[in-house]
């Protein structure tokens, strides 16, 4: 058996990769020959050579146990590898560190200070060495801060005046500052502290700032500043302490630690985490159903899907997807919908799904919601497979780094197109949390989803860890896990049980 018998590739824009749509159509003539047929859609930050393996893998468990033959899309992936890296490069520059501690030290103030608090003053600070102590905590894996909690009073002008004044004074963050524009400096400019003039030059430091962070610390060569200025990178540091105190007075934080962090990174390095790739990888999940040259691997996959069946080969379909493959699933289903309603297209009008089943699903309430509300019909069965919100803050996807699960980045960052025009804490689907806090996430849609997977009577939901029967359980304790060979984690058996029963 190889990956090739049983997966296809598509590349930028799904359009069809090292694949053709002969290699299409020799895989859909198999899966239509079964007597169930199953397409597995993967995750989106896998690499292409994970994504072969868990084909490898988990061919063998579709066929033996859930009585079914797959189908896999391998599509653009490969960007976990790439934030985790990117994260703990981030997490040692100066100039995060830097930050980092300061923005800490008087969120812990507000929270520890609680509502009525007007204001707080230097004694209601927590000292510095106290501070330092608790990111040493990062060495070990445990989170800084863990459990601070509260309700604060708005940051007052007066406080964000003082933070900033006393962030301008901070030697450790002009040094850092410095470090950066010095890579930019020729040596012969440069003067004692690293920038501008000639002498001792301070060692440049490589960042992974966002390009017009860096611009604003460069400054203007021609004005007094010379090449350093820090003015408006503290106006934007301020800005990230307002926006941390303003999650947590709405209840939409992710813990002290955790969501400073995502602040820092969405102002400060938005360029250089992976959202513009997150954002692309989604649009590619539609871009995959277009018609014409150069063919694409979805559209492809669905026209030979309906030929196949307009000639009578019908086996019952379903689709597993795990993460992002969810978003690719919603838009699978939006094209499927379109091509049964088409009297032209080839898909049979009475077309149904005989199972969506979705892994830690990635995919927010929006779309999820607009697919329901559209095309709900055509799926005879649900049921979604997620952590449960202690075991989705109870490991670190970056050790050292981010203390939360990879479904906690996505929604406090990469699904955050911008630091200013974009709401943090997105509602996944796939995520416990927006099923808890029905007060504060009591968006339309959000309630819409709520009450389809928790329907009585319907069996749509299995948190892990449980153990609730055949079909029901399952022991992952990672987000990657879910679609592990059963050799690792039981999803897949409790998943191929569901698919046999059909």
């Amino acid at each position: 058996m190889s990956w090739n018998d049983y997966a296809f590739v598509t590349g930028d824009d799904g359009v069809l990769d090292r694949s053709s749509a002969a290699d299409v159509r020799r895989i859909v003539a198999s899966i239509t020959d079964a007597d169930h047929a199953v397409l597995h859609l993967h995750g989106g930050l896998v690499s292409e050579p994970s994504a072969k393996e868990t084909v490898n893998a988990l061919t063998p468990v579709y066929l033996e146990h859930g009585g079914a033959h797959p189908a896999f899309i391998i599509y653009r992936t490969g960007i976990l590898e790439i934030l985790k890296g990117h994260l703990v490069e981030i997490a040692r520059e100066s100039f995060y560190q830097s930050v980092l501690g300061k923005v800490l030290k008087w969120a812990r103030g507000k929270l520890a200070a609680g509502v009525g608090a007007k204001s707080i003053g230097p004694a209601d600070l927590p000292y510095a060495p106290d501070v330092r102590r608790e990111l040493k905590k990062l060495e070990r894996n445990e989170e800084p801060f863990a459990g601070a909690t509260g309700t604060p009073e708005e940051i007052s002008q007066a406080e964000l005046d003082q933070f900033q004044h006393e962030l301008a004074l901070d030697e450790d963050f002009e040094k850092a500052c410095a470090a950066i524009v010095s890579a930019y400096i020729p040596e012969h400019d440069r003067d004692s502290k690293g920038v501008g003039g000639s002498g001792t030059v301070r060692a440049a430091e490589r960042t992974l700032l966002s390009p017009e962070v860096v611009d604003e610390l460069k400054g203007d060569r021609s004005g007094a500043k010379g090449w350093l200025s820090t003015a408006k990178t503290i106006i934007r540091v301020g800005l990230v302490l307002k926006r941390v105190i303003s999650r947590f007075r709405t209840g939409r934080d992710h813990g002290l630690y955790t969501t400073v962090v995502e602040e820092l990174l969405r102002a400060f390095y938005l360029a250089s985490v992976g959202t513009a790739v997150w954002e692309a990888m989604k649009g590619e999940t539609a871009d995959t159903f277009l018609p014409g040259e150069p063919a694409r691997g979805g559209r492809t996959f669905v026209d030979e899907l309906a030929a196949q069946m307009a000639d009578g080969n019908r086996p019952p379909f379903s689709i597993v997807a795990h993460s992002l493959g969810s978003v690719f699933a919603c838009r699978l289903i939006d094209d499927l919908a379109a091509c049964r309603a088409n009297p032209n297209h080839p898909l049979p009008a009475d077309f149904q799904l005989k199972n969506l089943i979705l892994l830690a699903p990635a995919v927010n309430h929006s779309l999820f919601d607009l697919m329901l509300s559209q095309h709900s019909g055509l799926i005879d069965n649900f049921r979604m497979f997620a952590l449960t919100d202690s075991q989705e803050a109870g490991y670190w996807e970056v050790p050292g780094v981010y203390p939360r699960s990879l479904l906690y980045l996505v929604s406090g960052l990469l699904e955050c197109d911008s630091a200013e025009n974009s709401v943090p804490d997105m509602p996944l689907v796939g995520m416990q949390r927006y099923f808890s806090n029905e007060g504060i996430y009591n968006m339309p849609d959000v309630q819409r989803v709520r009450r389809f997977l928790a329907e009585p009577g319907q069996n749509r939901l299995v948190w892990a860890v449980s153990d609730n029967g055949p079909g029901m359980s399952s022991d992952a304790r990672k987000h990657g896990a879910f679609d592990d060979a059963p050799s690792e984690t039981n999803t897949m058996l409790h998943v191929c049980h569901m698919l046999s029963q059909s």
